[in-house]
């Protein structure tokens, strides 16, 4: 992703050209809005990548588990955890939308339309 968090704080304390961060351009100023919907999605980026990790991490224990019982129920809990985090990051991020949406607060968290 390459964000630099210094140059983000610094934008945002001079109150610049908001272009980098999804602000409003007209107004030339990072809004909370904006703030709010570059923090979730970094977050969103995190819990992904950590979903797709533990995974892959999962998918090793279940090969090199040998066949015996417990690698094997050890590596699928690992898969059904993976998978019921990155389903609840995901729902998370559509209720974060819906909300935003039905406050009008013209957020795109997700959900369009």
């Amino acid at each position: 992703m390459g964000l630099n968090t210094f140059k983000i704080i610094a934008d945002i304390q001079s109150g610049i050209d908001a272009a980098s961060v999804g602000g409003d351009l007209s107004a030339g100023v990072v809004t909370i809005e904006s703030l709010m919907e570059l923090i979730l999605n970094i977050l969103t980026t995190l819990v992904g990548a950590l979903a797709v990790m533990y995974i892959v991490i999962a998918a090793i224990k279940y090969i090199i588990s040998g066949g015996d019982e417990k690698k094997v129920a050890n590596a699928k809990n690992t898969l059904l955890y993976a998978i019921v985090g990155l389903v609840v990051a995901i729902a998370a991020r559509l209720i974060i939308g819906l909300v935003l949406n039905a406050l009008n607060l013209g957020g795109t968290s997700g959900v369009t339309g």
